[in-house]
């Protein structure tokens, strides 16, 4: 695992995994990849779309299991994603 600070999550990288659970990480592991295909993802964006959103309980359960807050990470997806396709300097 690269020791580089991820801009979706607000933590140390060199101290985030320390005191995570094996299920965490995993859930951890989960929300990444979906967030990924959610900002840079062109053939699976509908369903990416319609999973990354505050009205989805299953978004809001994976971001509990993997330790963080669903309006944080929800927030600085949007942000990432407007970055991504050029809206926002």
């Amino acid at each position: 695992m690269s020791k580089r600070r991820d801009p979706l999550m607000n933590s140390n990288p060199y101290y985030e995994d320390r005191n995570l659970l094996p299920e965490q990480k995993l859930w951890k592991g989960v929300l990444g990849q979906a967030i990924q295909d959610f900002v840079q993802s062109i053939s699976e964006r509908y369903d990416s779309e319609k999973w990354v959103s505050l009205q989805n309980m299953d978004f809001r359960f994976v971001c509990e299991l993997a330790g963080f807050s669903s309006e944080y990470i929800y927030r600085k997806t949007l942000i990432a994603k407007e970055e991504q396709s050029g809206k926002r300097p």
